[in-house]
């Protein structure tokens, strides 16, 4: 099972180190940025360790939900969709719990695109916006 923790500054080398590694966030990216979202910051641990993190921003009604994933060669694929198969049903959980209606993010990703939308119930939501309605 996957647990959120609070993300901490003693994360910032290792989200330094993932963001270093990301071709999209390289260069967009501070790792500080990952700490301070306006409805909450935490990292996605399994039972091996961290395997992403996320940051939730307040966007009217809907939660904005960035991620930033582990370098494939420290967390699997498998890992990566075993996380977000657990996790995400229960963000969309506390998200409602918290008032919102919808979870969005946004994303080029082709196969990360696929999976959130066969897999875990996101429509297109115009651009490049995923959404995921509660």
């Amino acid at each position: 099972m996957i647990r959120f923790e609070p993300s901490i500054a003693d994360d910032l080398p290792r989200i330094a180190e993932w963001i270093d590694a990301d071709g999209d966030h390289r260069g967009r990216m501070e790792p500080n940025w990952w700490l301070d979202g306006t409805v909450l910051s935490c990292c996605a641990k399994d039972d091996n360790g961290p395997v992403m993190y996320l940051r939730m921003d307040r966007e009217g009604d809907r939660a904005r939900m960035h991620i930033q994933f582990a370098p494939e060669k420290q967390v699997s694929k498998m890992r990566v969709a075993s996380a977000i198969i657990d996790g995400i049903p229960r963000m969309v959980e506390t998200m409602a719990n918290f008032g919102f209606k919808a979870l969005v993010f946004d994303s080029i990703s082709s196969p990360l695109i696929n999976f959130m939308t066969k897999k875990m119930g996101f429509i297109w939501a115009g651009g490049d916006d995923y959404l995921r309605p509660f």
